[in-house]
């Protein structure tokens, strides 16, 4: 576990190291994230659908093998 450690510590390091050395000059941002956002589109409402849908047969999925369960005994 030390060899992990000593690793993961000379990691930091040398990418703190690395950062050091940059001078981070900041974009001038143009409006807020809000206003620029893209429109949601049908294939992310397609993917939020097949999600709840997911959801929902794994729940009821699951109440029918507990119910079915509880019966065998």
């Amino acid at each position: 576990m030390n060899i992990f450690y000593y690793i993961l510590s000379k990691l930091i390091f040398i990418t703190m190291e690395t950062v050091e050395g940059q001078i981070i000059q900041e974009q001038p941002k143009e409006g807020c994230k809000t206003c620029n956002q893209k429109p949601t589109s049908r294939r992310q409402y397609a993917t939020i659908a097949l999600g709840f849908y997911l959801l929902g047969s794994a729940i009821y999925g699951t109440i029918v093998m507990i119910k079915n369960l509880i019966s065998l005994f």
